[in-house]
């Protein structure tokens, strides 16, 4: 009995520690199943091996999807892809997600997409800053060090043999990110097993040094320097599909940045370069020089025999037959326990994995199904809920098995031992009690501000060893093993039956009480106007029978603000919305101000908290905690005289609210409306950013748009990309590319000016556009975010009048930010300067020229 409970303690010690277990598998919200025979066909891959592979690059989307699948899926190599950073710098094709949000999302689905090639994902601290063109300007806003450190960390972590980088680290790589990630990528193969770099993690997180003994750089970019390709056009006997089928599957999860791609079937292959082998023993092969033997991981000569014998018998199994598993899994664990004693050090990761994945294939066959189910989607600190735990023995023999129940990395019930026998369901209801002291369920990454001065994330000290991860572990788990070898964990859910679709199920998170929510979150307001600005404050109560106590909002000192109101909520009203008055003081200065909601309970409780969830349909849900506020940038802008505006909504466009905070009358047309509306009643019409992408059905009615200005009406096209400038949707000729047969590519981006500080000279003082209602000098420019303008024109007809010269530093100038094109007795205008997040960041300056932009007219125009 004693030594069967230390096997049963160490399975759950390295289920509960694994660090893939982290991340639960979207498919697991699908119910509980085994996998059937293509998950024992996939499990098999991995087993009797040491192959590990990591692939390192800026951000998501950098990845190449078909090597990580073919090193998972044909070669059974653990691979794992570290972005540099989650992608918070792009743009969102798909919602409303910009910065953080965007971050988020970006994390989810390179999530996945490595659901689909099985590889892991890692991450640092760094966070996308936007475009940047070399690596000084990257530098400047990333310390070099920490990035390396990070970088670092993972390797030490993860303990590769093969690195291989997407970029060279050279000014080749086009972005300033890309040139970083290949940069580190170089240092991190010589500085991770270097003792003397980064001694700290050996210290506070136990990572010792490891040295990777083969470099290579994908060759996608320079097929001509490859030394290695790798088929990918084989099909994958477990799904049926070609490899590089698969990885086209998990390219289009990137749906936020419009990566939506084929899946041809065909030949197809991958490119590699050798940039540094430390094996000395040459060869073509990835692997070539490197002991990929279960050999390897012998803590001394006695013991690489018996792993080399057990490696072997592995490999000999199959999907229908395998009985020597768990013998072989069992004399495993043993060995790798007396290696452990034998090197004073854990289990290396690649032990852990092989033992992991024994487990998993172990239960997958056993024939056993388990689930783990939360009465409610939320917790509540200081609540409680039920969580059912079940097994049904689907097998031909009676199992013995245990569970352990976990809230928060900390045991709080459990399940067993007890044997199921055969056709039977065992269930067992625990009823846990959820901290009061709980923290809401947030990234981790976004528990705290950044690096004063810098785009760095700053990790809370207590995350320990998650540093690096996609995201903490889920709130509650379930671990369940099986006497004899097998395990499986169960990410605890809520299920819901809908009548549409059935079965639903939805992850379990801990939120606070009360959520409230402050529209509009983000105003700019004119100094020189004291007028009313209405607020609206929608409280929920997201647990627990009622509450009644008082909401209000928290203004600085010396504005108005209407008295709190009464709140009460219960079972037959949990949400409600209430309406402030705020004014601010005669003598407001130009500054930044926040307008704090709060709700006081009658018992004393104060909440503050705003909930929102990053959710769409090929992502798993994920829920985000911050303050409630509303932030309000007071700044001298003047929007007198400006009729009413048609706005026809881009991508990630937030611009109409603040228009509306400005006291601008809009009217949001989709392209619906758009085609029986009557623009004649508009004194201009806006089309937003990237809307000819987002709106495919805005094509149509182009010609409807030109009509408009050739009657007298203002057009502003915000930046598009290319299906704009292809489609000839513009009056006059207008292209990215200086000729039409030279498209933007990686190597040749479409004209931007990425630092925000760039000087900015006026074509034409005297043109109307710099006049009126707002005259723009030199201190409109200040303050500016993330960049100047993208996709600026590279080429344009005579009929185009270009008013705005910019440049990035050490670059030719740039005329193609703003062009103004008289159209019949109306103007037309494309401008790419960055509007979209300007004005949301409260740019007084932006906001300036962006109305003088919707009230220019035609007859003005020379």
């Amino acid at each position: 009995m004693g030594r069967m409970a230390v096997r049963w303690f160490l399975v759950g010690l390295f289920v509960l520690h694994s660090p893939a277990t982290f991340a639960v598998l979207p498919a697991q919200q699908l119910g509980p199943s085994t996998g059937g025979i293509a998950a024992l066909h996939e499990g098999l891959r991995f087993l009797g091996h040491h192959k590990r592979v990591l692939m390192i690059g800026a951000h998501p989307d950098d990845e190449d999807t078909q090597l990580l699948t073919v090193l998972v899926r044909k070669f059974g190599a653990e691979a794992a892809y570290l972005a540099l950073t989650r992608g918070e710098g792009g743009q969102n094709l798909i919602g409303p997600e910009l910065g953080d949000g965007l971050g988020v999302l970006r994390t989810e689905e390179l999530l996945a997409a490595r659901d689909l090639d099985g590889a892991r994902q890692f991450f640092t601290r760094a966070f996308d800053f936007g475009y940047s063109k070399g690596l000084p300007d990257t530098w400047a806003h990333w310390p070099q060090d920490s990035i390396l450190k990070d970088v670092v960390r993972i390797v030490r972590r993860f303990r590769p043999q093969v690195i291989v980088t997407i970029f060279s680290g050279t000014e080749r790589d086009g972005h300033g990110q890309h040139q970083a990630a290949g940069w580190a990528a170089r240092e991190a193969f010589t500085a991770a097993g270097d003792p003397s770099r980064f001694p700290e993690l050996v210290v506070e997180e136990g990572l010792i040094p490891w040295t990777p003994l083969r470099l290579f750089q994908n060759a996608r970019f320079d097929t001509a320097a490859a030394t290695l390709r790798m088929e990918v056009g084989e099909i994958d006997p477990a799904v049926g599909q070609s490899y590089l089928q698969i990885a086209m599957r998990g390219r289009s999860r990137h749906r936020s940045q419009d990566m939506g791609s084929l899946q041809p079937i065909g030949p197809s292959s991958v490119a590699l370069s050798l940039v540094e082998d430390r094996t000395a023993m040459g060869g073509d092969g990835l692997f070539s020089g490197i002991d990929t033997t279960l050999a390897s991981l012998a803590a001394d000569p006695a013991q690489a025999g018996a792993l080399l014998r057990i490696g072997t018998a592995l490999r000999a199994l199959t999907p229908w037959d395998l009985g020597p598993l768990p013998r072989l899994r069992n004399e495993f664990e043993r060995l790798m326990n007396d290696g452990s004693v034998n090197r004073g050090s854990a289990w290396p990761p690649a032990a852990a994995d092989q033992l992991r994945r024994m487990d998993a294939l172990l239960f997958a066959a056993s024939g056993v199904l388990c689930d783990a189910l939360s009465d409610t989607e939320t917790l509540i600190p200081g609540s409680t809920a039920v969580v059912t735990l079940s097994c049904w023995n689907a097998s031909s023999r009676p199992v013995e098995l245990r569970g352990a129940l976990s809230l928060l990395g900390s045991p709080v019930g459990e399940f067993g031992p007890l044997t199921v026998e055969v056709g039977t369901v065992a269930t067992r209801d625990l009823r846990i009690s959820v901290p009061a002291s709980a923290r809401s369920t947030t990234p981790y990454f976004l528990a705290g501000p950044k690096a004063d001065g810098m785009a760095l994330y700053q990790w809370p000290p207590e995350i320990g060893v998650i540093g690096g991860e996609p995201f903490s572990p889920p709130p509650m788990v379930a671990d369940f093993q099986i006497r004899g070898g097998g395990a499986v964990r169960r990410e605890v859910v809520f299920r819901y039956r809908d009548q549409a679709i059935g079965e639903v199920r939805r992850p379990v998170m801990i939120a606070p009480r009360v959520a409230l929510e402050v529209s509009p979150a983000n105003n700019l307001w004119s100094v020189e106007r004291r007028a009313a600005h209405e607020f609206a404050v929608t409280v929920r109560m997201l647990g627990g029978d009622s509450i009644t106590g008082e909401v209000g909002l928290e203004v600085p000192t010396g504005w108005e603000v209407g008295e709190p109101q009464r709140l009460a909520l219960g079972e037959h009203q949990n949400e409600r919305r209430f309406s402030f008055t705020v004014r601010p003081p005669a003598d407001a200065r130009i500054a930044v101000n926040d307008i704090l909601a709060v709700v006081r309970d009658d018992a004393g409780h104060r909440y503050t908290e705003t909930v929102s969830r990053v959710e769409y349909p090929h992502t798993r849900p994920r829920q985000v905690v911050g303050r409630a506020r509303s932030t309000v940038r007071l700044g001298r802008v003047s929007a007198e005289r400006i009729g009413r505006i048609a706005y026809i909504r881009g991508a990630a466009d937030r611009v109409p609210e603040v228009l509306h905070s400005l006291g601008v009358a809009v009217d949001l047309l989709d392209p619906d409306s758009l085609a029986g509306a009557d623009l004649s009643r508009y004194s201009s019409v806006v089309v937003g950013p990237r809307a000819y992408e987002t709106e495919p059905s805005l094509r149509e009615w182009s010609a409807k748009l030109l009509d408009y200005s050739r009657a007298g009406g203002t057009v502003v096209v915000q930046y598009q990309q290319q299906e704009y400038f292809r489609g000839g949707y513009s009056p006059f000729p207008l292209s990215l590319s200086a000729s039409p047969g030279a498209p933007p590519s990686f190597r040749n981006p479409a004209p931007r000016v990425a630092d925000e500080t760039a000087e900015v000279r006026i074509l034409d003082p005297a043109h109307p556009l710099f006049q009126q209602p707002n005259r723009i000098g030199p201190e409109d420019w200040e303050g500016w975010v993330q960049e100047r303008g993208l996709y600026f024109a590279r080429s344009w007809s005579e009929d185009w009048q270009p008013l705005l010269e910019m440049a990035d530093p050490g670059e030719d100038p740039q005329q193609g930010a703003l062009l103004v094109a008289k159209v019949g007795s109306g103007v037309y205008v494309y401008s790419a300067l960055s509007f979209f997040r300007e004005l949301p960041a409260g740019v007084p300056g932006a906001a300036r020229l962006f109305l003088n932009l919707i009230t220019l007219q035609g007859g003005l125009v020379p």
